[in-house]
């Protein structure tokens, strides 16, 4: 006999709980987790600029208030830019695919999680010293790890065909992600261990595209040394 009152209601959580995550899920569901991502990117793009509206609010002299800010200001405008092209490229990637699945559902979560934190080490950033190694590293670090679960994402989908459109593989540009991962790899290690590069490091992300768009014109068109032979008729 199924337990009534209570008593059944609360039996019957733990076998929610616990049913698996896997298989592909439906439109709907894809609809809600792209609401709830955005929603959540939303909050964290928003969180960037509040220890700049506490500051205003502090009063005092103009132009202490802005020798004390700018380093606040560069670090939200930093921060706001990198959020927003993790966005546009989650969304381009979320596009691409018309289902969910449980795997899906976690590495979306943990891209989440690293956006949710980037607050904190903007804020760290634009409080404390640049020339700290620890503050470099946590912030170089944090925007490396969104990069890494971000590609995360990619290869869930990649691996699930049952997430595909029709069966066809997503648009996903393999080449762009490596790029990426290198690239932050590369940010990291100069910005953390040479201090004189530093924060700098971190102009580099503006060189991914072009990279990554060198790599793929030398895959398409690779160079085997060889003259290319002129048309008839000319020398």
């Amino acid at each position: 006999m199924a337990a009534s009152g209570n008593g059944g209601r609360c039996c019957a959580i733990p076998s929610i709980v616990s049913q698996p995550l896997g298989g592909p899920r439906s439109d709907r569901a894809l609809d809600r987790v792209v609401t709830f991502s955005d929603g959540v990117v939303a909050i964290a793009i928003t969180l960037l600029v509040l220890p700049l509206l506490d500051l205003a609010a502090d009063g005092g002299d103009f132009e202490r208030l802005m020798s004390t800010a700018w380093p606040r200001v560069i670090a939200f405008v930093v921060s706001f830019a990198v959020v927003a092209n993790f966005w546009l490229v989650h969304h381009r990637v979320l596009s691409g695919i018309v289902a969910v699945s449980g795997p899906l559902i976690w590495a979306n979560m943990l891209w989440l999680a690293t956006i949710a934190f980037l607050p904190f080490p903007t804020e760290v950033l634009g409080v404390r010293d640049s020339s700290e190694m620890g503050v470099r590293a946590l912030y170089i670090g944090s925007v490396a790890a969104c990069s890494f679960a971000l590609a995360l994402i990619d290869v869930v989908i990649l691996r699930d065909p049952t997430l595909w459109p029709d069966g066809e593989r997503p648009d996903i540009d393999l080449v762009h992600i490596a790029t990426i991962l290198g690239v932050m790899v590369v940010a990291f290690v100069l910005g953390v261990f040479v201090e004189p590069i530093g924060m700098w490091s971190m102009l580099l992300l503006g060189a991914v595209w072009p990279i990554s768009r060198s790599i793929r014109s030398t895959v398409a068109h690779p160079s085997d040394g060889s003259a290319t032979p002129s048309p008839p008729g000319r020398s």
